[in-house]
């Protein structure tokens, strides 16, 4: 309790002799304390009260680095910079530290000017009074000197100077969350992008020997050494299938063995398509051959023919079988335009933006059918629709981003597409919001009614279900006839 005052509180005052620690003896101690002070002030006269000048140094670790405190001694580096000798220094009141080092240039600078500020006012007493040395004190500064009796050289504590910045536009425009977010995916990237660039490299290196190897073979073949050209020719080659796997291992390769493999990746013209195989007769129900024989000999469709599609295939069968026409592509083909000298880069997006620029007032857009890498099949709503969308490439000539034709002049695979995929696209049927509306309404327990729609949308469904009844009352009809 302050000065010594009774416990007010019961809990304080069971079992207080045991648990609390009284101190009546404050005022003895604390003139005890004042008479040591003088007592140690008289012994160390006239040197400072405070003991040996001692350096500033910062505080261990990171949490406490920040903080200035006194040191154990100054280091020999420092007594140097300030011009103290080490063996001089502890005579004149200044710690040293044998073991200390000072790594900073700035706290070295700073306890270098603090040493330099002591041995400025600093006033040697000789040791006879009657036989002054250099350096001691004249006798006029020994009749003024007083005993320092506080704090020796205290460290001054700089307040940190703020300095103010304007904010400009520039400032407000960059986003710090995305610098660091920047700089950390550069620094995850770093192995990866070093490896790409080697990889990079090596590559070129290896084409640039091929290069090389193939113009010193045409060199040996000139000359007539036709064993030392086909060697260099082969590993010219293998240098260049080694580069080829490379590429395709970090997938470059990908669209090269691609196209290599595609449909038009030779020209029909040089190379004719292979007949179509003839179709099988239809097997007696009796016996016959069986359908491992028939496969047997159906001839095999070559390493480099595109496989008819599914739907192709199984409609001889289908006819067949049920005896039914084969089914008709709609309007001759007359909808159906096509694109072609595609390179592997254009994407299906690109070519949708192609086209609705030409033809951004139709009612139903044309769609995209792929065929292969250097062709696609642009169906269209009606033959009208085909013809302004043709005639609209072909005025933009030579300037037109990507080229269009008929079907008619279309290539062997958009002919081959079955006319299951060759529809007409639709328009888009009229929608309204007032089902969505009013399952808004009925989760927030309010009436968000639009009168309009929802009669508009009752008389729709009502001329849907009349239909519905015309219709099946004309099937009634029909069956009781």
């Amino acid at each position: 309790m302050p000065n010594n005052q009774i416990a007010s509180i019961r809990k304080y005052r069971k079992k207080w002799q045991d648990k609390v620690v009284t101190w009546f003896n404050q005022p003895a101690r604390k003139e005890r304390r004042r008479a040591a002070r003088a007592a140690k002030a008289l012994a160390v006269a006239p040197r400072p009260v405070a003991g040996l000048l001692r350096p500033v140094v910062h505080g261990q670790t990171v949490k406490y680095n920040m903080k200035k405190r006194a040191g154990r001694g100054f280091t020999l580096e420092e007594l140097k910079e300030a011009g103290i000798p080490a063996k001089l220094a502890p005579t004149i009141g200044i710690a040293v530290d044998h073991r200390r080092r000072n790594r900073s240039l700035e706290s070295l600078q700073e306890n270098a000017n603090r040493l330099k500020a002591y041995k400025a006012n600093l006033v040697v007493f000789p040791r006879r009074a009657g036989k002054p040395k250099a350096g001691d004190a004249s006798a006029e500064e020994l009749a003024t000197v007083q005993q320092l009796k506080g704090k020796l050289l205290p460290a001054a504590k700089a307040a940190a100077a703020l300095e103010k910045v304007a904010v400009t536009a520039e400032m407000k425009k960059e986003s710090a969350y995305g610098k660091l977010r920047l700089e950390r995916m550069n620094a995850r990237m770093v192995g990866v992008r070093a490896k790409r660039a080697a990889e990079a490299a090596a590559a070129e290196k290896d084409a640039d020997d091929a290069a090389v190897l193939a113009d010193l073979a045409q060199l040996k073949l000139d000359e007539g050494d036709a064993e030392g050209a086909q060697e260099l020719f082969r590993k010219a080659l293998e240098a260049r299938q080694q580069q080829d796997e490379q590429q395709a291992g970090s997938g470059g390769g990908a669209a090269a063995a691609e196209e290599a493999d595609s449909w038009e990746a030779w020209d029909e013209d040089a190379v004719p398509l292979p007949p179509p195989p003839p179709q099988p007769k239809k097997a007696a129900s009796g016996g016959g051959d069986s359908w491992e024989a028939a496969a047997a000999a159906a001839p095999q469709p070559s390493a480099r023919s595109r496989p008819a599609p599914a739907a192709a295939a199984a409609a001889p069968s289908a006819a067949g079988e049920g005896g039914e026409a084969a089914e008709t592509l709609a309007f001759g083909g007359g909808h159906v335009l096509e694109l072609f000298d595609l390179t592997p880069a254009v994407r299906t997006q690109h070519l949708e933006a192609f086209l609705e620029r030409l033809c951004s007032g139709h009612a139903a857009p044309p769609t995209v059918k792929w065929v292969d890498d250097c062709h696609a099949a642009v169906v269209c709503s009606d033959p009208r629709a085909a013809q302004q969308l043709l005639g609209a490439a072909t005025a933009a000539g030579p300037a037109a981003e990507f080229r269009l034709r008929g079907y008619a002049d279309a290539g062997s695979g958009t002919r081959k597409l079955p006319p299951s995929e060759l529809l007409p696209p639709k328009p888009r049927p009229k929608t309204s919001a007032a089902v969505a509306r009013r399952l808004i309404g009925g989760a927030l327990n309010m009436r968000l009614r639009d009168k309009d729609a929802e009669q508009q949308l009752a008389a729709t469904r009502r001329q849907q279900r009349q239909e519905r009844e015309e219709r099946q009352k004309a099937l009634d009809a029909a069956w009781d006839d």
